[in-house]
């Protein structure tokens, strides 16, 4: 298995104007969202306690969803802090004559429901607005090529993004690759079917079968999702959504998400870097520098040392969050046709991924068969005479 990690430089590589970085995406915002004063706040807050003076969109993002979570957890009498305020506390305040009590409390309302909430959806229209570009296939050229390249030296192809926009799910269309998106028609529209990763993530290694394909996690949501009934998600004609339908985003450094589907995509990932599934012959990485701390540490925790590991991006020196792996490749021209192909040429200097044992042939019976390895192996079935009729592989 080969492992694909793309992040927001591997989108602004194939159009800067396009696809900017988080970072660049917050230098883009409009003025009514910049001249907002809880916009103000947040920038304040983010630059004098979370030490960040150059902060990104999800930074923000981040900020404005926890401080609704916060309102709703102040607000809320079942649980212990709202029901303090609005029980202990608010008997408090009327006994020792605090009048503006209630009004507090509706401040925190509005706080809440309205002010936080107003802010998050001109951001997030915005987000729409932006990613909903579409490539012209030209520029989808380098990624296509990689891909398809990346593919022939090994089929199962796992693909994974922070990214919202549609690049990679056009590139591997535009490469003709055998890599799943989730994409299905349900009742005559379009859903994402996360199916197949659920039955990844719970399958006992054990009883794993060998697959055909690998997928395309996006892990941070998509700029076609949008909310359905009963929390499905919608994959619609983004030339035809209503950007006030807000696309379905996770935004990054929350930590461990419990909501599907993304609890389901991050596990996924760490099954894959574990090599719970596949051994990993090489992992690819593309304009990811490794600020979310939840992904840093997945790949930190599970990785093998040994792993070929390849990172294309701009600049000299490694990401400083890149895991602890022996002798990391980086290629630091950005992603460009050259720095694709030299690191096709690097993995295959490299060589191919695990030898099969040359061990000798030998029947399986009951005795034998519960001593066997779970690693790749041939096979050949015979029938009642001896003679071979079938003989297959699996890689595990």
């Amino acid at each position: 298995m080969i492992l694909v990690f793309v992040g927001a430089g591997g989108a602004a590589a194939v159009n800067p104007d396009k696809y900017p970085t988080t970072k660049r995406f917050f230098e883009l915002l409009d003025q009514p969202i910049k001249n907002d004063p809880l916009f103000a706040r947040v920038c304040r807050l983010l630059a004098e306690e979370h030490g960040k003076g150059e902060p990104d969109i999800e930074d923000v993002m981040e900020l404005l969803d926890s401080g609704q979570e916060d309102c709703k957890t102040l607000t809320d009498p079942k649980n212990l802090l709202g029901w303090t305020m609005y029980g202990k506390m608010g008997d408090a305040a009327r006994i020792g004559g605090i009048s503006d009590w209630n009004a507090f409390q509706q401040s925190i309302r509005r706080y809440g429901a309205q002010i936080i909430p107003s802010l998050n959806d001109k951001i997030k229209e915005k987000v729409h607005n932006v990613y909903v570009a579409e490539a012209h296939p030209d520029e989808l050229l380098v990624w296509a090529s990689l891909l398809f390249e990346l593919q022939k030296r090994d089929p199962i192809l796992e693909i994974f993004t922070t990214n919202y926009d549609t690049i990679l799910e056009n590139s591997t269309t535009a490469a003709g690759i055998n890599v799943h998106s989730g994409r299905r028609e349900i009742g005559g529209r379009f859903k994402l079917d996360f199916s197949g990763w659920e039955l990844l993530v719970t399958t006992p290694k054990d009883l794993l079968q060998s697959r055909s394909h690998g997928l395309l996690t996006k892990l941070h949501g998509s700029v076609d999702w949008q909310w359905g009934n009963n929390e499905t998600i919608n994959i619609s004609d983004t030339s035809l959504n209503d950007p006030k339908k807000h696309p379905v985003l996770f935004p990054g450094y929350k930590g461990v998400p419990t909501k599907k589907p993304f609890s389901i995509f991050h596990q996924h990932l760490q099954k894959c870097i574990s090599e719970e599934y596949e051994p990993l012959t090489a992992v690819v990485v593309v304009g990811f520098a490794f600020r979310d701390e939840h992904i840093k540490n997945i790949f930190r925790d599970n990785i093998r040392r040994t792993v070929p590991f390849f990172i294309i991006d701009l600049g000299k020196e490694l990401p400083s969050g890149i895991p602890p792996v022996q002798n990391p490749i980086m290629f630091s021209e950005g992603f460009t046709q050259e720095t694709a192909n030299a690191c096709l040429k690097a993995i295959d200097e490299l060589g191919p991924g695990p030898q099969l044992d040359a061990r000798p042939w030998r029947t399986f019976d009951r005795k034998n068969i519960p001593k066997e390895q779970n690693g790749p192996a041939v096979y050949q079935l015979g029938n009642e005479t001896g003679e071979v009729i079938y003989i297959g592989g699996s890689r595990s």
